[in-house]
């Protein structure tokens, strides 16, 4: 988010909103990939964004129109395949991202 990694905290100025880049590549192809954020103004989750690429890779850079001024973000997503029955999810560690 607006040019920092995973793990950070990321301090953003108030007339500003937060620029999402993700690269993501999977074993197989991907059944879909989100960016979910929790609120603290409101104290609640909402999916900022979810896509269903044609492929195992996706690259994407957006603007989250909804930033209230102090979010968690993440990713996560799920691969078409199973291994040994199971569903292949990943997800990264978040990023806190605050307006100054």
């Amino acid at each position: 988010i607006n040019g920092e990694i995973m793990g950070s905290e990321v301090k953003i100025s108030s007339k500003t909103l937060p620029e999402i880049y993700l690269k993501v590549f999977g074993t197989y192809p991907l059944k879909y990939v989100e960016v979910l954020a929790y609120d603290f103004t409101s104290q609640s989750w909402r999916e900022v964004k979810k896509i269903t690429p044609p492929s195992n890779q996706v690259e994407l850079k957006f603007t989250d129109q909804n930033f209230s001024g102090r979010c968690l973000y993440y990713l996560r997503l799920e691969q078409k395949n199973k291994v040994a029955g199971r569903v292949t999810r990943a997800w990264s560690s978040p990023i806190w991202v605050e307006a100054e």
